[in-house]
């Protein structure tokens, strides 16, 4: 079960791991940070905490919270073990490293023509200026 405390420090949040150990997560640097907000979070703690001791999935509530939560709070969760990082890619150095490596997703040589709908897949995407954005950023929908 975690624990929701206020310090000095501000909003903590302190939760036993699969291991036996007290981890804190800090919620300084998160804006706008209350007593319900830092409820609301570690009871999202709680649920990813439990699902990975239990070796289990996590539900779909959390699971959309997760894809909305800010980087800053999703690192943390991370560096914790609650979570798994997320790509910090800038989609054009993926694409780039994509391309070049030229290789289908089970890894066999990508075809000319799949190449060639890769980089035109590429083109649409710088005419379209998302191609600087962190992969992460991206939504669904």
């Amino acid at each position: 079960m975690a624990s929701v405390n206020k310090d000095s420090k501000g909003w903590r949040i302190q939760f036993v791991d699969t291991n036996g150990d007290r981890k804190t997560i800090r919620l300084s640097g998160i804006p706008k940070m209350n007593q319900v907000r830092a409820e609301q979070i570690g009871r999202i703690v709680d649920e990813l905490n439990g699902a990975k001791c239990s070796n289990g999935p996590i539900d779909r509530q959390t699971a959309k919270w997760l894809e909305k939560v800010g980087q800053v709070l999703h690192d943390k969760l991370s560096r914790l073990g609650l979570v798994p990082p997320r790509s910090s890619a800038v989609l054009k150095e993926f694409m780039a490293e994509y391309l070049a490596d030229a290789k289908t997703v089970d890894g066999r040589p990508a075809a000319k023509n799949t190449l060639k709908k890769w980089k035109q897949a590429q083109a649409v995407l710088r005419r379209r200026t998302t191609i600087n954005y962190r992969i992460y950023e991206f939504k669904r929908g």
